[in-house]
């Protein structure tokens, strides 16, 4: 087996995804372009053993490990001594099986995908990122004269959950930009 190296298991603050069979069990796998690696997060109602394998692009088993005893955690894995290619985590429990595909090396796409949502019934979006939630990114929303209306830079999970009341903005549209070290994507807003 490859030689897959483990941080220690840490308390889980949040998670966003849920995968499986289960809704009282969510599993995610998400990417950390610093460390080339990726983080799994779990968490479930019930204390047990969690089986965790990753398989190659054939399906062999190139890593396993059992985690004793938890019901959420938080683990890097660092990826460098695997040949690039999809690899398939999954984890074993009593309320079920759950796998997630990845691809390796990581690499941070170039742009971010998001939405920036109306409420029908006000002047008030929401900005729906497509991102993991602790990522932490800079939001800046400029007016039609590239006047700096609002700028924030916190996690994706804070940035989901902001309305932004743009009742008194002096043009018809807003470019709205999001940014992080490895990215940066722009769209224009139109407010009619």
């Amino acid at each position: 087996m490859k030689n897959i190296i483990t941080t220690t298991i840490i308390g889980l603050l949040a998670m966003a995804s849920v995968y499986g069979q289960r809704t009282d069990v969510q599993f995610k796998i998400s990417p950390d372009f610093e460390r080339q690696g990726y983080v799994m997060t779990y968490q479930a109602a019930n204390i047990s053993d969690v089986q965790v394998k990753l398989r190659d692009e054939s399906g062999t088993v190139i890593f396993r490990e059992t985690l004793e005893d938890a019901s959420q955690l938080a683990r890097f894995y660092r990826m460098e001594e695997v040949a690039s290619g999809n690899y398939q985590f999954e984890i074993t429990t009593p309320d079920g099986s759950f796998s997630e595909s990845v691809e390796y090396p990581v690499l941070p796409t170039n742009e971010w995908t998001f939405q920036l949502l109306k409420d029908p019934n006000s002047d008030r979006y929401q900005l729906v990122l497509d991102a993991s939630p602790e990522e932490v990114v800079e939001v800046n929303i400029y007016d039609d004269n590239n006047n700096l209306l609002y700028s924030r830079s916190a996690t994706v999970e804070e940035h989901n959950n902001q309305v932004y009341n743009l009742t008194k903005v002096p043009s018809d549209a807003v470019t709205l930009t999001v940014s992080d070290q490895f990215r940066a994507s722009e769209k224009v807003i139109s407010l009619q």
